[in-house]
């Protein structure tokens, strides 16, 4: 679906796609699989830019899906992403620090 969103040609399939990404963040499946994609060194420039961008969205609107056990994990996961991102791409970086904001906005 990113790489329709990116990439392909027809205004249609971008359209498609996209609804369709909106829709899987949403889930309950997106925390998980943005949080694995931004560890994954072999993630590309868009599904890591996605993904922060997800993480950013679902602790700001779906916080209170995350279990309270999770929190630490979380907490912890954005901190080392912005360590292996600290050199790499402003846009993401700029996600992930927007994501622990929101996350501190939670957590007394």
């Amino acid at each position: 679906a990113l790489n329709a969103l990116y990439h392909h040609d027809d205004p249609k399939v971008k359209d498609e796609a996209d609804r369709w990404l909106e829709q899987w963040q949403q889930s309950l499946e997106a925390w998980s699989v943005a949080d694995g994609v931004l560890h994954d060194p072999n993630s590309s420039m868009e599904a890591q830019y996605f993904c922060a961008q997800t993480l950013r969205t679902k602790v700001q609107r779906d916080f209170e899906e995350l279990p309270s056990d999770a929190v630490d994990s979380l907490r912890d996961s954005l901190l080392q992403l912005l360590i292996r991102f600290s050199k790499g791409a402003p846009p993401v970086r700029t996600q992930l620090c927007l994501a622990l904001a929101a996350l501190a906005v939670h957590v007394p």
